[in-house]
């Protein structure tokens, strides 16, 4: 994981989402999951999402482009507990739907907050870690996030060796590394192992 920088929000988010939004509330400000499915006015905004974010997951760093990373809208903070959030652009973290799916309403650490160095890639196993450096409970806390997302679950440790063993062996260029999985090119690059 690594910070994610929060983009400008579309010009025509407020007309396709956030007063549609903002006018099924009005009529029901606490609405349950099954309530908010038949009013998903945020699936208006994954395209603006996928092409401001380049199409990364916010959580694994990888590219939203196969059926099995299929691109949803998570709501950082849960639209179920926050209803005046589910319609806010900032709330919005483009995500994987495995990904979304596990996260569920857990609230783990926000990809807008993450602080360089907190997470680092192990290119001896391609597992996501934790610096051993922080606070003790953050450290805690971010390792538990990672089992959360369950981002070292095999199909994402595959992926990312299969990304990192194409780059090696000259068979993928570090510019295509870094669109289909940013966090493996982010990492070579800040551990100094970017071959040029």
């Amino acid at each position: 994981m690594i910070r994610v920088v929060l983009q400008i929000e579309p010009p025509d988010f407020d007309a396709k989402v956030r007063q549609k939004g903002a006018n099924f509330l009005t009529g029901k400000p606490n609405p349950t999951a099954k309530e908010f499915q038949t009013h998903a006015y945020w699936t208006e905004a994954i395209p603006d999402l996928m092409k401001a974010y380049k199409e990364n997951c916010a959580y694994s760093g990888l590219r939203l482009w196969t059926r099995s990373q299929e691109a949803t809208v998570d709501h950082y903070l849960s639209k179920v507990k926050h209803p005046p959030k589910a319609y806010e652009w900032s709330n919005f973290r483009l995500c994987s739907r495995r990904i979304n799916g596990w996260k569920s309403e857990h609230l783990v650490i926000d990809p807008f907050a993450i602080e360089d160095g907190w997470f680092y890639l192990d290119f001896n196993d391609l597992y996501v870690k934790v610096n051993d450096n922080l606070d003790l409970l953050l450290k805690a806390k971010l390792e538990n996030d990672i089992k959360i997302l369950r981002l070292n679950d095999n199909s994402f440790v595959d992926y990312r060796s299969e990304w990192y063993v194409r780059y090696r062996d000259g068979e993928a260029t570090f510019q295509l590394l870094e669109r289909d999985a940013y966090f493996v090119a982010y990492e070579l690059r800040r551990q100094g192992l970017v071959v040029l």
